[in-house]
C-alpha cells in the first residue's frame, strides 16, 4: 500500500514537471515571477553589479541594489531592461538565468512554458528578443502579453464582456492608457514617463529648492512617505542629504508634502493625456463604458496618495485603484498561465 502511494506521488511530481509554467512581470526595475510547481512568486530589482576590471558578476538583483551608491568605482550597476522591454541582453541573460534558479527546484530539466508580459506597444523585435532569451534558457515554448490586458486579467475582468474595460498602467518608466474588450487591446497610448521620471525630477527639484543630493533609495523613501497629490496633506519627512552648499556635508531638511506635488501633477497628468486620447479613439458605443464601469488603475505608480480622486477630477470619471496595483500584470499572466487554452486570443496582443 505504502509503495502505491508513493508511486502515485512520484507520478503527480513528474506530471507537474512536466508541465511546468513560469510567468515573468518584465518591469525596469523589478521583474516579477510565478512558478506553477507551487504556486511561488519571487521579485528582484532588475538589475545586476558588474566588476568593469574583471568584467565578472559581483551580484544580482536586490543584493545589487543594496550596493548602489555605496561600492567602488570599479563596480557598475547594471539595469538591462529599459522602458520595459531588454536592451542589454546579457546582462539580462545574467539577470533571468539567477531568478530562475530562484524559484522552488530551480533546474530546468523539464521545460516550461513561459508567458512574459511586455507593453502594449512593444515591437515585434522587443517580443522576439525575449522570446529567443528564454528560450535560450531552457524554456520549450515562450509566449508574450501586453502588461494592460495581463493587469485587466489579474483585476478579474471579463474576457467575454462585450462592454468596455479601460485601464492605466502607471509603470517605472512608461504609463500606458488602455481600452480592451472581448480579450483584445482595441486602443492604447503609451506615454514614456513613469516612476522613474518622477524620482528625476523630485531630486532636480530638491536639488534647487534646498541645495541637497539624496540617493535613489532616499528618493524613493520620499515618495513613499511624503509625495501625495492629495492637496489637503500636510505630511513631512525630515532626511539627511549631502551638502551642495558646503563640499558634500551632511545636511538635514525638512521634505514637505506641497513641496513635491507640482512635481507629481505634472506626471501624472500625462496619464491623463494617454487616457483622453484613448478615449477619443474608441467608438461612442465603448466610451459609454467608461462612464458606466470607470477607469482601473494599476502599476507601482497607483500607490501614490490621493491618485484616485486626482485621476477623477481630471477625467471626470470614477477611477478605481485596484488593490496591489503593482501586483495585477503578475496575478494576471498566472491566470492565463493557469487557463492557457481559455486565454489562446491572448498571446502576443497588441494595438
Amino acid at each position: 500500500m505504502k509503495q502505491s502511494r508513493l508511486g502515485k506521488w512520484r507520478e503527480w511530481q513528474l506530471v507537474k514537471h512536466l508541465r511546468r509554467q513560469i510567468g515573468v512581470d518584465l518591469g525596469s526595475r523589478t521583474v516579477r515571477m510565478w512558478d506553477s510547481l507551487d504556486d511561488k512568486f519571487v521579485d528582484e530589482a532588475s538589475c545586476v553589479a558588474v566588476d568593469t576590471r574583471s568584467g565578472s558578476v559581483v551580484a544580482v538583483g536586490g543584493e545589487a541594489f543594496k550596493i548602489v551608491g555605496r561600492s567602488a568605482a570599479n563596480i557598475k550597476i547594471v539595469w538591462p531592461i529599459s522602458k520595459e522591454v531588454i536592451e542589454d541582453l546579457e546582462t539580462a541573460r545574467v539577470l533571468f538565468k539567477w531568478m530562475l534558479g530562484q524559484l522552488n527546484q530551480g533546474s530546468l530539466v523539464f521545460r516550461p512554458q513561459i508567458l512574459v508580459s511586455l507593453p502594449v506597444g512593444a515591437s515585434v523585435a522587443d517580443k522576439q528578443v525575449v522570446v529567443e532569451l528564454f528560450a535560450s534558457l531552457g524554456a520549450k515554448e515562450v509566449e508574450t502579453i501586453s502588461q494592460p490586458l495581463a493587469a485587466s486579467i489579474g483585476a478579474q475582468v471579463p474576457l467575454a464582456d462585450a462592454t468596455g474595460c479601460f485601464l492605466l498602467n502607471l509603470g517605472s518608466e512608461i504609463m500606458e492608457a488602455a481600452a480592451i474588450s472581448l480579450g483584445r487591446v482595441v486602443s492604447s497610448q503609451t506615454c514614456r514617463q513613469g516612476g522613474l521620471k518622477l524620482e528625476a525630477k523630485l531630486a532636480a527639484a530638491l536639488k534647487q529648492q534646498y541645495q541637497i543630493d539624496l540617493s535613489q533609495t532616499q528618493l524613493s523613501q520620499v515618495l513613499d512617505k511624503v509625495a501625495s497629490l492629495n492637496p489637503q496633506s500636510e505630511e513631512s519627512l525630515n532626511i539627511v542629504g549631502k551638502d551642495l552648499e558646503k563640499t558634500g556635508q551632511a545636511k538635514q531638511v525638512e521634505i514637505k508634502s506641497s513641496d513635491l506635488r507640482p512635481h507629481l501633477e505634472a506626471v501624472i497628468d500625462k496619464a491623463v493625456e494617454a487616457m483622453r486620447a484613448v478615449l477619443s479613439q474608441v467608438p461612442a458605443e465603448l466610451s459609454s463604458d467608461a462612464v458606466d464601469k470607470g477607469i482601473l488603475v494599476t502599476g507601482g505608480l497607483a500607490r501614490l496618495d490621493g491618485i484616485g480622486r486626482y485621476l477623477t477630477e481630471k477625467l471626470r470619471l470614477t477611477t478605481i485603484v485596484l488593490d496591489e496595483p503593482d501586483l495585477q500584470v503578475i496575478h494576471g499572466v498566472r491566470s492565463v498561465l493557469q487557463n492557457w487554452t481559455d486565454f489562446q486570443e491572448c498571446y502576443g496582443d497588441s494595438a
